[in-house]
């Protein structure tokens, strides 16, 4: 395993945890969000998803593109710190927000699934057309890696290839989600930090798109499995949530044809994400496997003043691309 020693105060995986997501890790204001403009992405079936562009004036680096997880944002304190790290190194920032994320509840009318993948792929498709003079790195965390990791598959085996995408990172990647529902609905703290921002979601889709939707009993339930599945029954195509779930699940060998560069990187103590789903994953040789001791999902934190675990991992990658 490699290394990773958080100090004592936040060594806990559920510390780990929260630590990663508080959002006194990214107050003030930085040249990354002086530089950052909002574009809306537009895909060929009319879905909008908003992205956070910024700039840096050398404009020496690669591209990162950076997928926060379910419930999170553009905004979330991982992301932006990991976004100010690569851009005080040069490197050019988008963030994605997916579907119903960040302020976008508005932009469509469907409800956020996560086997939405279409439409996250097509946008990541764009970006990388559009910068196609810079070698790109794409690293989703939790459930964004989970979609990292379905969108190296599918450009590995589609037609669509996209000579400039130089390598995957997936952060504590969500790859059996039936199993992580049940462990975010089996940790209290994690479950009501979950809740809570589900909550406020639903009641923001609701409010944007008026007669639509009524989530005024769903949102009254407890755990995150039953609302999955009350949200499914309603309002989706799916006959139950195993049927939904297995839409991105990627237990096996499902992630054997990737052919782009992969690096999955996970921690064994992570609360929701059971380590043996990663050894359990039967990849080819393009996909590596970094499993950490301690740092909890989607965590690493050095110091809640500090920055990740992985920062320096995402920067010897760039510098790699760049000598390509």
């Amino acid at each position: 395993m490699h290394a990773f020693h958080p100090p004592p105060h936040l060594a806990h995986p559920v510390v780990q945890t929260m630590a990663g997501s508080l959002r006194w890790r990214a107050r003030g204001l930085t040249a990354l969000e002086r530089s950052t403009f909002f574009k809306i992405i537009e895909t060929g079936a009319g879905v909008k998803l908003q992205a956070a562009v910024s700039r840096p004036a050398s404009g020496r680096g690669p591209l990162v593109i950076l997928l926060h997880g379910w419930e999170g944002s553009a905004n979330s304190a991982y992301i932006v710190t990991t976004a100010r790290f690569l851009f005080e190194n040069s490197w050019h920032v988008v963030r994605l927000n997916l579907r119903d994320h960040g302020a976008t509840h508005h932009l469509n009318t469907g409800l956020f699934y996560a086997s939405r993948l279409d439409e996250v792929c097509d946008s990541i498709v764009h970006i990388c057309r559009k910068w196609r003079g810079l070698p790109i790195i794409l690293c989703g965390f939790s459930l964004g890696g989970n979609f990292a990791l379905r969108t190296a598959l599918r450009l590995s085996i589609g037609r669509s290839r996209i000579p400039n995408l130089a390598h995957v990172v997936a952060v504590s990647p969500v790859i059996d989600p039936a199993k992580t529902t049940k462990a975010v609905d089996n940790t209290r703290l994690i479950r009501s930090y979950f809740l809570f921002k589900w909550r406020k979601s639903l009641i923001k889709k609701q409010q944007a798109h008026p007669g639509r939707y009524d989530f005024g009993r769903i949102i009254k339930m407890d755990r995150i499995e039953t609302i999955t599945a009350a949200l499914l029954e309603r309002y989706s195509p799916f006959e139950n949530t195993e049927a939904y779930f297995d839409t991105y699940t990627l237990t096996g060998d499902r992630l054997g044809p990737i052919r782009i560069p992969t690096t999955i990187l996970t921690a064994a103590d992570d609360p929701i994400i059971p380590v043996e789903d990663i050894y359990g994953l039967r990849t080819g040789p393009a996909v590596r496997k970094i499993v950490l001791r301690r740092g909890g999902h989607n965590g690493f934190v050095r110091g809640l003043s500090k920055g990740a675990w992985y920062f320096d991992c995402l920067k010897k990658l760039g510098e790699r691309a760049m000598r390509i």
